[in-house]
C-alpha cells in the first residue's frame, strides 16, 4: 500500500490554485514577442523557478506542459522553438 501510494505520488502532476495559474500565465511571455534567445530563456527560467516555489515537488517535464498549455491559451505562434534543456529536478 505505500509502495503504490509513493508510485501514485511521483506520477501525479502538482495542483495549482486558480490564482497561482493566473500569476504564471502572467509572468509568461510569448516567445515570439521577445527580442533574442536570451531573453526567451530567461522569460522561461522565470517561469520554471515561479512554478517550482508555487509546487516544489513538480517535475521540469510537467512544468514544460504547463507552459505549452499557457501559450497556447495565449494564442502564441510557435515559430521560434525554445533551444534550452532544463534538468529533472
Amino acid at each position: 500500500m505505500i509502495i503504490t501510494l509513493a508510485i501514485i505520488a511521483g506520477v501525479l502532476p502538482a495542483s495549482l490554485t486558480a490564482a497561482q495559474k493566473r500569476e504564471l500565465a502572467h509572468a509568461l511571455v510569448c516567445p515570439n514577442h521577445l527580442s533574442d534567445d536570451t531573453a526567451r530563456i530567461a522569460n522561461t527560467d522565470h517561469f520554471m523557478k515561479m512554478y517550482l516555489r508555487f509546487a516544489p515537488h513538480s517535475r521540469a517535464g510537467e512544468r514544460m506542459v504547463v507552459r505549452d498549455e499557457i501559450l497556447n491559451s495565449k494564442k502564441c505562434r510557435d515559430d521560434i522553438p525554445l533551444q534550452h534543456t532544463y534538468p529533472e529536478t
